[in-house]
């Protein structure tokens, strides 16, 4: 009939389902090295799409070099009529506003890519836990990461995330996981299984780890896998069986705790010995752990990395060196999936989100359409609110939201945040030797409560009514930041986690001495 087109698609491997998606479209596309990348657009973008055409032969390029060859004869991005983001086979459907956001081209579109792989290609058996969510952030959010030489902040956050919305009565294992949105079942299905297989990779080597994702990837495509067949295409290459390594993580609810302790250090003859104690505090039967040890020694500019086998609950440890010990790191880089002592998670937005309860004190100075959209975003947030006339001390059984530039509950935690160097004082704050004020920015600062430091506090200074009515939903998304800044126009102009002040796993040896550790340098898993 004319002006129509009839198009037909055939697929010869078998399939879980058919995805149907109809639009008006302006569409690219381009072929490289056999398969074909395309993009659907609601409107004419040539400089949007051609950056996504150039990263989708990026991105299938390293996991084609990692992996195998791609599954499919086109990849496309295709433009979403609401806000979504889902990885069908050969191609993603993602909103409009969320395809032109700068770092989804390096965070959720390589994730929603290396789905055709494992996910849309290797398919998941459900009934025994969803390894693909895992694997699949391990390979794209943190390799990514990892490449740019972030890969240990990455890990921190990862175990923070799991430390500030994980507790006893909301935990449960991988092989329970199918999927989830909300921020408990991210922290287990993507979180913990990332550590997994960054665990798996410590212990077999970057080798064996690539030569086992080519076999598991040859073996079960288009087919469906479980962890138990994971476990077995990495035991063939690793040579020995790591059951009892999958078993424990997969299966088992919660975490290790770790303590270090008796550290000590002798002279013999030109060579020194440091010893100490770990310990896992965790209720329970001891984990299986290869635990990293880093010490640094006089005149060696990076330290020494040693592991510990450690199968009891207490176990000592030695090392020889040859030369004097100045300091120990039990874990220094987070390669252990673990919970979080307090002192290893500074203050950050999640803290207060993944509390059980939340109680938001409003200032009783503000105007009052402030204290209306205020008392708005309590609803949504599920939030007690009052006034700070009828608080008089810090509650130490939930997570506070100080709201207002002039909270007279400020004074309680002034001294917390100039732990971190911001420096609050009447309407105006100074932080990276920058100075924000009431009126004309909007600061977020979280602390921990210094009540009951296991909570948290966060300042939301404004005076900008259209700015709370926004950050209701923008808020939670910026939940791994310890503080943030916003313009006039509401945006965000700076932002940033505090660091660690100490760490209970970190002794320094020399007394008085400052000694700061250097971690030596990791290869690449892509070479």
């Amino acid at each position: 009939e004319s002006g129509l087109k009839r198009v037909s698609w055939s697929e010869a491997q078998p399939q879980q389902g058919i995805f149907l998606i109809i639009g008006h479209y302006v569409t690219y596309g381009e072929t490289v090295h056999g398969y074909k990348s395309q993009v659907y657009l609601r409107e004419p973008d040539d400089k949007l799409a051609n950056d996504y055409l150039a990263l989708t032969h990026q991105y299938i390029s390293l996991y084609e070099k990692l992996i195998g060859s791609y599954p499919y004869s086109k990849f496309a991005l295709v433009e979403s009529f609401w806000e979504s983001g889902f990885g069908m086979p050969s191609f993603t459907f993602i909103g409009p506003a969320v395809i032109r956001l700068p770092f989804i081209r390096y965070t959720s579109y390589p994730h929603e890519i290396l789905h055709n792989w494992w996910g849309n290609s290797v398919y998941v058996e459900y009934n025994s836990g969803n390894w693909s969510e895992g694997l699949t952030s391990y390979l794209a959010d943190y390799l990514l990461d990892e490449e740019r030489g972030n890969g240990a902040n990455h890990r921190r956050e990862v175990l923070q995330k799991y430390a500030d919305f994980i507790r006893g009565d909301n935990d449960f294992s991988l092989a329970q996981f199918t999927s989830s949105t909300e921020a408990p079942g991210q922290a287990v299905g993507y979180g913990k299984g990332m550590m997994l297989f960054h665990m798996l990779r410590r212990k077999i080597g970057d080798e064996k780890f690539t030569e086992g994702l080519r076999l598991f990837y040859q073996e079960y495509r288009f087919k469906t896998a479980s962890y138990v067949d994971i476990e077995r295409a990495f035991s063939q290459v690793y040579g020995k069986s790591l059951a009892p390594f999958f078993n424990q993580w997969v299966k088992r609810i919660g975490a290790p705790e770790l303590t270090v302790s008796e550290i000590s250090r002798k002279q013999k003859g030109t060579e020194w010995r440091i010893e100490g104690l770990l310990k896992q505090r965790q209720m329970g039967s001891p984990y299986q752990l290869d635990v990293p040890v880093a010490v640094t020694v006089e005149g060696e500019p990076v330290a020494r990395y040693f592991t510990v086998d450690m199968t009891k609950k207490e176990q000592r440890f030695s090392f020889d060196l040859p030369a004097k010990p100045l300091r120990i790191d039990v874990d220094p880089e987070f390669d252990v999936f673990r919970r979080l002592s307090l002192e290893e998670t500074p203050p950050a937005l999640s803290q207060s989100f993944g509390a059980k309860k939340m109680l938001m004190v409003s200032a009783s100075h503000a105007s009052f359409d402030l204290k209306r959209v205020w008392r708005q975003l309590a609803k949504y947030w599920g939030a007690e609110i009052r006034s700070d006339s009828d608080v008089s001390r810090l509650p130490t059984d939930r997570a506070v939201w100080l709201l207002g530039w002039d909270n007279q509950l400020l004074d309680r935690v002034r001294d917390s945040f100039a732990a971190y160097g911001a420096n609050v004082s009447s309407m105006r704050v100074t932080l990276n030797n920058e100075e924000y004020r009431a009126g004309s920015d909007t600061v977020v600062l979280a602390a921990h409560n210094p009540e009951h430091p296991q909570q948290a506090v966060v300042w939301f200074a404004t005076t900008a009514i259209e700015a709370v009515e926004r950050y209701g939903q923008r808020l939670p998304h910026y939940r791994k930041y310890g503080y943030l800044v916003f313009d006039r126009q509401q945006n965000n102009i700076l932002k940033g986690e505090w660091p660690l002040l100490t760490s209970p796993l970190s002794v320094t040896l020399e007394p008085g001495a400052t000694v700061t550790p250097v971690w030596p340098q990791r290869p690449s898993l892509v070479q």
